[in-house]
């Protein structure tokens, strides 16, 4: 393996690999460490604004981006209760694509790594970050394959950290503030919907809120967060009762 690079980067989400591909496309030699196999499923609403749709033909994704992706999202609604606001989505002025669109990350997330493995980028998956010494110019970073616990050390004078912010490995950045929240995200995706293609609600209620989209394949994605205690609340309103049977009630 080889392990002198001119940048190390944790983390392939769209930041890492984003990163990368940029880098590498400069004549950098980058290793790429990812401690999940893709595809990937990830709680999050999947749409991508119109304002990013630029970088992604700048990376080398934009064509197969558009192929893939759900339609443009033209209108917004908020749901809370009974009551329903909503309005047009308002377009980016001059660009070619002037509405945003969703994708999956289980497909976005892979179709970025991919590209970043064409540029050259070694992607090292699934391997974790185990230990990073030394200090700018000179960083030794400890890896470990997963499941096989082999270990490596690779040298760089970067070390980027795009593990996300809820990460507590070595260099994560999760803090007290964010435990504190307590959230509970959930995420579910359904075939056949009848949502008017283009509209994207947005639900609000006590505790939480969430959102629909249609991405790739028609596929309508519901993704929403609610606080525990908020959770614990509906459930001893209801106790023994699914969600789906709490709501008719």
């Amino acid at each position: 393996m080889k392990t002198d690079y001119h940048a190390i980067i944790v983390g392939a989400g769209p930041a890492g690999s984003t990163a990368a591909i940029l880098l590498a496309s400069a004549g950098w030699s980058v290793a790429l460490i990812e401690k999940q196999t893709f595809p990937r499923r990830k709680v999050c609403g999947a749409c991508i604004g119109a304002s990013n749709l630029p970088l992604l033909t700048a990376l080398g994704i934009g064509g197969t981006f558009h192929k893939l992706a759900g339609p443009e999202l033209r209108k917004v609604a908020v749901y809370c209760g009974d009551r329903v606001v909503a309005a047009p989505l308002p377009a980016v002025p001059n660009a070619r694509h002037p509405w945003g669109r969703a994708l999956g990350r289980e497909s976005f997330d892979t179709l970025l790594l991919d590209r970043a493995r064409e540029q050259g980028v070694m992607v090292l998956q699934p391997w974790s970050m185990r230990a990073i010494h030394g200090s700018a110019g000179a960083f030794r970073c400890s890896i470990e394959a997963r499941p096989t616990a082999r270990r490596a050390e690779l040298r760089a004078p970067v070390v980027i950290m795009a593990n996300g912010s809820w990460d507590t490995g070595p260099g994560g950045t999760r803090h007290a503030a964010m435990r504190s929240r307590d959230l509970f995200a959930f995420k579910a995706n359904f075939s056949g919907s009848q949502l008017a293609p283009g509209l994207l609600p947005v639900i609000s209620f006590a505790g939480g809120y969430g959102g629909l989209v249609i991405a790739e394949n028609g596929q309508l994605t519901l993704a929403g967060c609610i606080r525990r205690d908020a959770l614990r609340a509906c459930r001893a309103a209801a106790p023994g009762q699914t969600a789906g049977e709490a709501f008719e009630r």
